[in-house]
Parts: C-alpha cells; sequence; structure tokens
C-alpha cells in the first residue's frame, strides 16, 4: 500500500485535475490523504465533493499553518509503508505510481525516488522538462554541491525514513518557497 500525500491551500484553479490524475492512476492500492489549509476559495468543497465520491480521499481541514505544517501533519496521518508527494497544482501521468512502486519493490534499498517531470502552463501546454540525473552517483555529487537531489512534488519514499528525518521546521516556511 502507498499513502500519497497532498497539501491543499487555494487551489481551487487547478484542485479537482490534480486530484483526477491520482484518482486515474493505474496503481489503485493507495490512499490520497489530504489536508485542507485553511483555505478561503472553494478548495474544501470540491475536496469534500471528491471524497464523497471516492473512499480513496482521506480529507484533513483545519485552520492554516502553511505548508510546512501541513506536511507534518500529512505525514502524522500516513500509515502506509510507502509515501509520495503530490502537490495540488500537479498533474501525474496515469503510470507514475505503478513504475515508482515497481521501482521501489525491484529496489528495496532505495529510500528516496524521484520522477521526470515536465513544467506545463495553465491550458496543459509543455513549457519545459528539465532532465535529472537517474543514477545515484551523480545525484549525491549534486546533493553534496546543494543541487536537490529530487523534486519534492514527484517524491516517494519510505514513511520510516520520512519520520526519521524529523519532518519539515515549520520556520523554515520560507525555504519552500510557499
Amino acid at each position: 500500500p502507498l499513502d500519497i500525500l497532498m497539501p491543499v491551500y487555494n487551489a481551487d484553479r487547478y484542485l479537482e485535475s490534480a486530484v483526477r490524475s491520482i484518482l486515474d492512476q493505474t496503481f489503485r492500492d493507495f490512499r490520497l490523504i489530504v489536508v485542507n489549509d485553511g483555505s478561503t476559495d472553494g478548495s474544501l468543497a470540491i475536496l469534500q465533493r471528491l471524497a464523497a465520491r471516492d473512499h480513496s480521499i482521506h480529507l484533513i481541514s483545519r485552520p492554516n499553518t502553511g505548508i510546512l505544517g501541513a506536511l507534518n501533519d500529512l505525514l502524522a496521518a500516513a500509515t502506509a509503508p510507502l509515501v509520495a508527494r503530490m502537490d495540488a497544482d500537479d498533474l501525474a501521468l496515469p503510470d507514475r505510481l505503478a513504475r515508482q512502486v515497481a521501482f521501489k519493490h525491484a529496489h528495496p534499498e532505495v529510500v528516496l525516488l524521484g520522477c521526470q517531470y515536465e513544467i506545463i502552463d495553465g491550458r496543459h501546454r509543455r513549457l519545459f522538462a528539465p532532465r535529472r540525473h537517474t543514477d545515484d552517483g551523480p545525484l549525491q555529487t549534486e546533493a553534496l554541491g546543494g543541487v536537490p537531489p529530487e523534486v519534492h512534488h514527484c517524491d516517494k519514499c519510505r514513511l520510516d525514513a520520512a519520520r526519521a528525518g524529523g519532518g519539515d521546521d515549520t520556520a523554515a516556511e520560507d525555504a519552500e518557497g510557499q
């Protein structure tokens, strides 16, 4: 099983597409845990409607604490041995989770797994697709040089490793870029 963690704050413009891209995955053994972080737009209504139709959505709604607080609450709510991140304004290709889970099962020593991604505009037009390294050596070299080795919205990792990291420091809210 897999828990997908999605923080949401005022994302009504893209939210339904993001959630549907998870619900339409070829891999189905998951729970989508969503924290509505005090949205003041239509996000909560969208989430309530989708959660009423699909019981794989676990909705938590509470006052705004910022994205790092939301991420910590999501991590606390997770119970599956594997967790994946998804942002409320992102889209996942239909086989994203299946491919990541298959890779993780074939390589149990891997703690954190990322993915390739494309930057699109509001009309789903491809703007560019950064190419990332796919093997450990160059990723570690970049990480030691200060370049983040992964993009958080396509992370997948072991829950025990994520919790061992201690969660996100909510005093560093600006580092997340919200």
